[in-house]
């Protein structure tokens, strides 16, 4: 996350930040103007003259927090060749990500802010499409896992699942809960797909894989 004291940043870029870090712990909903302009030690006056009202300055704000996921995610599936080694890694980011922020802010973004929370459904969608079923064909394609997968289907499970505790249908209350929906939404279902190659791969490699994003979820 951008750190919005840095002195190098524009006024614009701290308000963002700033904007940003509230948004993430607080939802929409719960954030002011007032909040941004006392935690930045600016006037309304001055931050007005930068954005015209609330709504503007969440959706950039989140627009680009946005963007920054999305360049995270791509950055981890193109640096590790190995396709369970992928998977494993892109999606204890995404729960090490979610242990970052307030349940209510997808909510709120649905019933107040349809223009973020459509954005974040696009990343989600190009999250599926280029990330996730990639990775499960070229398992599927190895012979890693059951020649019956639907790689598609699957990374749409996925995505429910996760969904699930976004929307807050999954109670969760930190980090030790997110690790077990971890393993049991991710870490299982693809355990019990493999084939027996894929097993010995597994006890070989992706066991070290495993318990290495099992360990980043710990992280704060």
């Amino acid at each position: 996350m951008v750190d919005f004291i840095n002195k190098s940043l524009t006024m614009e870029e701290k308000i963002l930040a700033h904007a940003q870090k509230l948004l993430l712990c607080y939802g929409p909903k719960r954030v002011t103007m007032d909040d941004v302009c006392f935690g930045l030690g600016i006037s309304k006056r001055t931050l007005y003259q930068y954005f015209p009202g609330k709504r503007e300055l969440f959706h950039e704000s989140l627009k680009g927090y946005y963007g920054r996921l999305q360049e995270d995610l791509d950055r981890i599936a193109s640096k590790n060749a190995d396709p369970m080694e992928r998977i494993l890694k892109m999606y204890a980011y995404i729960f090490s990500v979610l242990n970052r922020h307030s349940a209510i802010v997808i909510l709120d973004l649905k019933r107040q802010y349809p223009r973020s929370f459509n954005e974040f459904t696009q990343l989600k969608a190009h999250f599926i499409e280029h990330c996730t079923v990639p990775a499960l064909n070229e398992l599927l394609q190895a012979g890693y896992v059951q020649s019956q997968l639907k790689p598609l289907l699957l990374a749409q499970l996925f995505d429910h699942h996760i969904e699930a505790l976004v929307n807050g249908v999954l109670p969760w209350r930190g980090q030790q809960d997110l690790i077990e929906y971890y393993e049991h939404m991710i870490l299982f279902p693809l355990k019990g797909l493999l084939t027996s190659k894929g097993q010995q791969s597994w006890e070989k490699t992706w066991a070290k894989h495993r318990e290495m994003a099992i360990e980043s979820l710990k992280v704060p």
